[in-house]
């Protein structure tokens, strides 16, 4: 049963890092109509960091290559998302 859950450790981190950087699009895109953006994004980001912490905590549990295999696929969500967003300097003027 642990090679099966190897396998699926890299899909468990990427759903990681859709939720994270889900959540950071959405708040993102809250802040300027927010009534307290500083509460938004304090409570966003203490829900972001619970829920990824408690998913790499599961991941450990199965072993340290889960662990790795899962951070492994959250990093390269990220890798991906950026790419697609691109870097939003062609909106800065100074760039």
């Amino acid at each position: 049963m642990r090679a099966s859950l190897l396998i699926l450790s890299p899909v468990w981190g990427a759903v990681l890092g859709l939720v994270y950087f889900g959540g950071l699009w959405l708040t993102v895109t809250r802040l300027a109509g927010a009534k307290n953006p500083r509460r938004l994004w304090a409570l966003s980001f203490a829900a972001r960091l619970v829920l990824s912490l408690a998913g790499f905590w599961a991941a450990l549990r199965v072993g340290p290559a889960a662990l790795f295999l899962c951070l492994a696929g959250f990093l390269v969500l990220r890798a991906v998302l950026v790419s697609r967003a691109g870097t939003g300097r062609e909106a800065l003027p100074w760039t």
